[in-house]
């Protein structure tokens, strides 16, 4: 049975503390949401540790919240913002570890594993590499600098798949709510203290918005918007150029 939390209903959590807690922010996604349960139920088939899987609606207009339920998966009510939903799916959880994954990223059966292998060696918080779903060529070579920046920067973005220690999440604060380059703000605030631990498998996002609006015109908007929040451009103004 699925169970059903409000954004502020910490007092339902139940008391007992499991391996790891994957969290999952949606909204409407029922088109494509059906491929993420296969890859979630695979993951907890697996794997020998305790895992949870805790997805978090930001006020789907579609059947997104309905597909939820009858999967039996908890589903946690949130205001609408992907920032606000990963906090209130940390602030429901109760993982040792949250792996925040998107809807619409691939994952591998041993992901989890490998994740707590990593926190065996001492590691608090990781990504891991990412390939882009699709057969335009340019998706290798955009993969390809999206694995290299984040190494040398020591930076990770949302679709390689972040985790990081749960006490380690609540000691910086979680995620601030902004409306873009959440991932990239909490990465920074987290390399300032901890060493990112970079994965060597594979995890595989989508490239329907690449296709969508096209590849090249993605590829600058990306380094742009990067680019501007660098220095230091209002984030407000850079989600509006985004959407």
């Amino acid at each position: 049975m699925s169970v059903v939390f409000n954004e502020s209903s910490n007092s339902q959590k139940a008391s007992s503390q499991i391996d790891c807690s994957v969290v999952i922010p949606v909204l409407n996604e029922s088109a494509s949401i059906q491929q993420c349960f296969t890859d979630v139920e695979q993951l907890v088939n697996a794997s020998e540790n305790s895992i949870e899987v805790i997805f978090v609606d930001g006020g789907s207009q579609d059947d997104t919240c309905q597909q939820i339920a009858a999967s039996g998966f908890q589903l946690v009510v949130s205001s609408k913002g992907r920032a606000r939903q990963m906090n209130a799916g940390a602030q429901s959880c109760r993982g040792q570890i949250v792996v925040f994954l998107h809807a619409d990223t691939r994952v591998y059966p041993g992901l989890v594993d490998d994740i707590l292998k990593a926190c065996q060696q001492g590691a608090m918080w990781g990504r891991f590499n990412v390939r882009i779903d699709g057969a335009h060529w340019m998706f290798n070579v955009i993969a390809t600098m999206i694995n290299w920046r984040s190494k040398l920067t020591k930076v990770a973005t949302g679709d390689q798949v972040i985790w990081v220690e749960k006490e380690t999440f609540d000691a910086v604060d979680g995620y601030r709510e902004m409306p873009l380059m959440e991932d990239v703000e909490l990465s920074k605030r987290l390399r300032s203290h901890y060493k990112m631990f970079a994965h060597s498998r594979t995890v595989i996002t989508s490239g329907r918005r690449w296709l969508k609006f096209g590849i090249w015109k993605t590829i600058f908007l990306m380094w742009s918007l990067r680019f501007d929040y660098w220095r230091g451009i209002d984030v407000e103004r850079l989600a509006r150029r985004y959407r």
